[in-house]
C-alpha cells in the first residue's frame, strides 16, 4: 500500500468491507438467503491529498469553524467526488454509484449528527487535521484521476472539496468521543462502526423523502439504506448501557447455563455484547428482536464481543417466560417426535430467519428443544446447547404440535 492509499484509510477506514456489505444487500434481493452481515468499518469520509498544494494550502484557504451544509443536494462536489473514487478503480461495472453514494451519505450524517450534540472546532484543531495528512504523497497521480473523473478542478478541491473533507474528519473524531462517553466498553473499532451507523440512521430518519428524490434522479438503487435482517434471542447479561445477547436462545435455556458456558458460546452462534443505544429498557432473561451489524469486534480488554444493532424490540420480558409451553416428554412420545424430526428439511442457522417467540420448549430425558412457529406454520426445532435448526415440514409440524399439545395437559 503506498502512501495516498493509506492516507485514504487513515482518514476513511478501509473500503473493502464496506463495499462487500452493500453488495450483499444488493445480493439480497435475489436470493432468500440470508447472508451472516459483514463489519461495516468507518468510511463516512475520505481525504483527498494534493502533496503539490501542502505547502501553500493553510495560506489560501480560511479556517471556517462554522459547520458545512449536509443538504443532499447543496453537496453535489462532495457526491461527484465518492462516486468518481469509486468508479475509477472499476470502471461502470460493480456496484460503484451505490456504494459512492452510501459513503456520501455517510459523511452528510456526520455534519448532522455534529450540529445535533453541538460540536465545533477551532483554527488549531483544523490545523493540526491538516498537518496529519499532508506527509502523505500520491505517486500513482491518483488524486488527480479522480478529480477528473469527477470534473473537478484543482481551484474546486481547494476551496471547497478539502476543507469539507477536513471539517468531516474532525467531527467524526469528536463523535467518537462522545460515544465513549455513553458507551465506555466500547473500543476503537466498535466506536468507528457505531458512527457510521448512527451517520446512516440519521439520515435515513430525517431525509427519506430527499433521498429517495435524490436516488431516482441519478439513477440509484434504493436499496443502499434498506437495514440488516432481524435476528432473535435472549438477553444474557447487562452492563450500563450494553447487553449480552445469544441469538436463538431462550431464557430456559439460559437458565441452564453456566456464567462461563453463557460467554464461550459455539463459534457459529451469534453471541455477543450489544450497544443499546436508544436505551431501550431491557433485563436478563429477556427474549428481543433486533438489526444486528456485525460480526463480533473483539474487545481486547475483556476478551468479548462487541457488536452494533438498531431496532431492538422486547417480545417476550423475562417475567413473562412461563408463556412460552413447556412439556417433558416420556419415552413413547419421545420416539414419536425422533420419528418425526426423521421427515425435516435442515438448514443451517445463518439461513433460517427467525423473527418470532419461541412457542414451545420440549424435554427429553437426554435433550431439551427449542420451537418456534413461522409464518408459514411449519416448525423451526433447535436443541438445547446447539447452532443449527430443523425446518420441518408443514404436515410433520402439524403432528408434532398436537403430540406437544396432547402432552401439555397430562
Amino acid at each position: 500500500m503506498n502512501d495516498y492509499k493509506r492516507a485514504l484509510n487513515d482518514v476513511a477506514g478501509d473500503m473493502k468491507a464496506s463495499e462487500q456489505r452493500l453488495k450483499n444487500k444488493l445480493l439480497h434481493q435475489k436470493s432468500p438467503k440470508r447472508k451472516k452481515p459483514f463489519f461495516l468499518i468507518p468510511v463516512s469520509i475520505t481525504a483527498l491529498f494534493m502533496m503539490l498544494m501542502a505547502s501553500w494550502f493553510m495560506t489560501e484557504v480560511k479556517v471556517n469553524t462554522k459547520q458545512a451544509s449536509s443538504s443532499i443536494e447543496e453537496n453535489g462536489i462532495l457526491f461527484d467526488f465518492y462516486i468518481a473514487k469509486e468508479q475509477l478503480p472499476f470502471g461502470e461495472s460493480g456496484n460503484y454509484k451505490e456504494v459512492g453514494f452510501s459513503n456520501y451519505l455517510q459523511a452528510l450524517g456526520v455534519l448532522e449528527l455534529a450540529k445535533k450534540y453541538e460540536l465545533t472546532y477551532n483554527d488549531e484543531e483544523y490545523k493540526e487535521q491538516f498537518d496529519q495528512y499532508s506527509q502523505y504523497s500520491d505517486p500513482e497521480n491518483m488524486g488527480q484521476q479522480i478529480l477528473e473523473k469527477a470534473n473537478i478542478s484543482q481551484k474546486q478541491f481547494d476551496e471547497q472539496l478539502f476543507p469539507m473533507l477536513i471539517e468531516i474528519s474532525i467531527y467524526r473524531e469528536k463523535l467518537k468521543a462522545v460515544w465513549f462517553e455513553k458507551f465506555p466498553v466500547m473500543n476503537d473499532m466498535s466506536v468507528g462502526a457505531y458512527t457510521v451507523q448512527q451517520a446512516e440512521l440519521y439520515m435515513e430518519q430525517h431525509f427519506a423523502r430527499e433521498i429517495e428524490l435524490f436516488q431516482q434522479k441519478h439513477q440509484i438503487a434504493p436499496s443502499v439504506i434498506y437495514g440488516n435482517m432481524p435476528i432473535t434471542g435472549v438477553v444474557a447479561a447487562v452492563n450500563d448501557n450494553v447487553f449480552y445477547f445469544i441469538e436463538n436462545m431462550s431464557a430456559q435455556e439460559l437458565a441452564t447455563l453456566s456464567e462461563e458456558q453463557i460467554f464461550n458460546q459455539p463459534e457459529d452462534k451469534l453471541a455477543s455484547w450489544m450497544m443499546n443505544g436508544k436505551e431501550v429498557p431491557v433485563q436478563v432473561g429477556d427474549y428481543i428482536k433486533l438489526k444486528y451489524y456485525g460480526p463480533n469486534i473483539l474487545d481486547d480488554k475483556n476478551e468479548q464481543a462487541i457488536s452494533i444493532n438498531e431496532d431492538i424490540k422486547v417480545l417476550l420480558p423475562n417475567e413473562r417466560a412461563s408463556e412460552i409451553q413447556e412439556v417433558t416428554f416420556a419415552e413413547d412420545a419421545r420416539q414419536q417426535m425422533e420419528d418425526l424430526l426423521q421427515n425435516k428439511a435442515w438448514e443451517d442457522r445463518i439461513f433460517t430467519s427467525i423473527y418470532n417467540k419461541p412457542k414451545y420448549i420440549v424435554h427429553t430425558n437426554d435433550t431439551s428443544y427449542t420451537i418456534w412457529e413461522n409464518n408459514r406454520k411449519q416448525f423451526i426445532v433447535m436443541p438445547f446447547g446447539q447452532s443449527n435448526v430443523w425446518v420441518m415440514y408443514h404436515r410433520s409440524s402439524e403432528k408434532l404440535k398436537a403430540l406437544i399439545e396432547e402432552n401439555v395437559t397430562k
